[in-house]
């Protein structure tokens, strides 16, 4: 396993991205609830795994390096795509949101399946229907 995979973390990532926004080991840690020399930790093993400097210090300013500069691009993408993923699975596992795409023969009574949707809408406003008419044949080859 590449030495990557452990230090990439989601929570390093957004270690290394609060760094950034303050620019202040201490107010970061501060924010993030951790200690300044967990944080200053964090960030070296980031640099180690990469194998370059994320910051760069002159007097008591603190600066992001090309690498880092880099690394933030990539983080904050990677970032989103977790969070993406996340609330993608989230939205699938809940019971009380979504889509749902029903397929129905041409010749059902309709109006008893509407007053059914009706109702089911009142208690679940956030679930979305498709509703697609086929004949017998045709549903059963997509069933298929």
């Amino acid at each position: 396993m590449p030495k990557t995979d452990t230090i990439l973390s989601a929570k390093s990532l957004h270690y290394f991205l609060q760094l950034i926004d303050t620019m202040n080991y201490t107010q970061a840690a501060q924010i993030l609830g951790i200690t300044q020399p967990a944080l200053t930790q964090q960030v070296k093993k980031l640099e180690h795994a990469i194998g370059a400097p994320l910051f760069c210090q002159m007097g008591k300013k603190l600066y992001l390096t090309e690498a880092g500069k880099e690394m933030e691009t990539a983080a904050v993408e990677l970032l989103n795509t977790i969070n993406g993923v996340v609330s993608d699975i989230q939205e699938y596992t809940q019971a009380d949101k979504g889509n749902i795409s029903v397929g129905i023969l041409n010749s059902l009574q309709s109006n008893i399946f509407y007053q059914f949707l009706g109702e089911f809408n009142k208690k679940y406003p956030d679930v979305t229907f498709t509703i697609n008419y086929f004949d017998r044949k045709e549903l059963w080859r997509r069933l298929d």
